[in-house]
């Protein structure tokens, strides 16, 4: 997990947004894709394609982990208030018992 979080940072300075932007398991997905991809080819990959891999990599990362902006908070973030007492139900009435119902003309 270590590996994914430096990834994301390094991420992070490439597609220029913060890391909470980025999406943490999409960016796993793609990272495994890429180091299978890695794995499978090793040495017989060229530096070249090694690197327009990685360019794909982070051009696939752009189009589909980067999550959007979160809207701003309606209500400020403050400490827990004290409960007030003017919701609360007082006089309660009981619903038990016979209905009577009287119809008048």
């Amino acid at each position: 997990m270590l590996a994914v979080a430096r990834v994301r940072a390094s991420a992070t300075d490439l597609l220029e947004v913060p890391a909470r932007r980025i999406s943490l398991r999409k960016l796993l997905l793609a990272t495994c894709s890429l180091w299978e991809a890695f794995e499978l080819g090793g040495p017989s990959l060229t530096g070249k394609q090694t690197t327009h891999m990685i360019q794909r990599y982070f051009e696939r990362l752009q189009r589909e982990a980067i999550l959007p902006e979160r809207r701003p908070r309606h209500c400020q973030r403050a400490i827990r208030q004290p409960v007030s007492g003017w919701p609360r139900l007082r006089d309660r009435c009981d619903t038990s018992g016979d209905i009577s119902i009287t119809i008048v003309q």
